[in-house]
């Protein structure tokens, strides 16, 4: 037992730069994502911690599960994955009250289920149930046990239209564009990373002439070519889901008619095989 690895006791855990909270917010961890402790920080209120894609930052010590045995796969019968916006994790079956509401590609892990209702394991050795609906079947590896709901770069995408900005984010609540692509990604079995400087390396490049829905635009600082800044998702020929500047939600543009949108474009990158 690896008692380094932690996982988030919240549906989304910020990660910041520093630790503080006014610090830039690097990413963000859903729950039952697991994460590895590197020790505490100067601020006794935070711990320093490294993903598996490499992202390293600091999130508050309180809001840590104490060891990630609820993520062991071989005391689960099995894993599902939340493909709707979010899912409620209730104290029973009938009448239960609400636990938490995890956001779309939160991973659970099953040890029993009915028709209906399956019981997911929880921090602290506690428990809780889900309905049936709106997930997708896992392997022991954590990928698709079926090819249902493959290829739906753009469907997944589409969930977080009129969601509001939060750098860093990665739910319906608040989001980014990184993290719509994380989200985007994992929903559809693809796993990327999760900053917007990892993702315009990741996937195929496209040739600007063969750019279809699902591709991701990723575009540079006016001044500074090799600084990733921005990152836009086809949706459809003309139309990106972006955020445009000085604009507080994540919305669909028609670009046709911006001859400046295309300035600053880095490079085109495709996740999906079409």
């Amino acid at each position: 037992e690896n008692t380094d690895i932690r996982t988030p006791l919240v549906a989304e855990l910020a990660i910041y730069e520093r630790p503080d909270p006014t610090s830039h917010r690097l990413a963000s961890l859903l729950f039952n994502e697991p994460c590895q402790l590197l020790g505490p920080a100067s601020n006794p209120q935070y711990f320093k911690i490294r993903l598996s894609d490499g992202v390293t930052g600091f999130v508050e010590a309180n809001k840590l599960s104490k060891d990630a045995t609820h993520i062991e796969p071989h005391l689960a019968i099995r894993q599902v994955m939340v493909l709707s916006r979010s899912k409620n994790l209730m104290t029973d079956t009938n009448q239960g009250a609400l636990i938490m509401s995890v956001p779309m590609g939160t991973i659970l892990f099953v040890d029993y289920e009915t028709v209906s209702v399956m019981r997911v394991r929880m921090p602290g050795g506690k428990s809780a149930w889900i309905s049936t609906s709106g997930i997708v079947l896992l392997d022991d590896q954590g990928h698709f046990l079926h090819d249902e709901g493959l290829n739906l770069f753009v469907s997944s995408a589409m969930n977080f239209s009129q969601t509001p900005f939060e750098p860093g984010a990665m739910t319906g609540e608040g989001s980014d564009i990184a993290g719509v692509i994380y989200i985007a990604g994992k929903t559809n079995d693809v796993r990327l990373p999760r900053t917007l400087a990892q993702q315009a390396e990741a996937g195929e490049p496209v040739n600007l002439h063969s750019i279809g829905p699902g591709d991701c635009l990723f575009f540079h600082a006016p001044q500074d070519p090799n600084t990733i800044v921005d990152a836009a998702i086809v949706i459809e020929p003309g139309n990106v889901m972006m955020v445009k500047q000085n604009d507080s939600r994540i919305n669909i543009w028609n670009i046709e008619d911006d001859p400046t949108f295309m300035a600053n474009l880095a490079t085109v990158r495709r996740y999906l095989h079409r």
